[in-house]
């Protein structure tokens, strides 16, 4: 099983997902994840060090760096706008 029939197995297993995520649809949904992790104003470490594994998992080692590096100082509606899938 290659890596990217892995990562699509275990998207839908996890959520339900059947058609895999493009990656401006991977890059809004990590950032989303830390923006409400950091939604108190503090970005706890283990949240910090749990994003990016979720993210190398089930999107690759390219998200896992993104997530390790980003900021989490956006605003989550202009993030949330980004994304294909989502309508606000």
């Amino acid at each position: 099983m290659s890596f990217n029939e892995g990562s699509q197995w275990a998207i839908k297993h996890l959520y339900g997902i059947t058609k895999y995520p493009d990656d401006a649809d991977h890059s809004t949904y990590f950032k989303s994840l830390l923006l409400c992790a950091a939604g108190d104003g503090e970005l706890a470490p283990e949240k910090r060090a749990w994003v990016p594994g979720l993210a190398a998992t089930i999107a690759g080692n390219k998200y896992g760096e993104m997530v390790k590096n980003y900021a989490a100082d956006e605003d989550l509606l202009k993030v949330l706008q980004q994304s294909s899938r989502i309508f606000i």
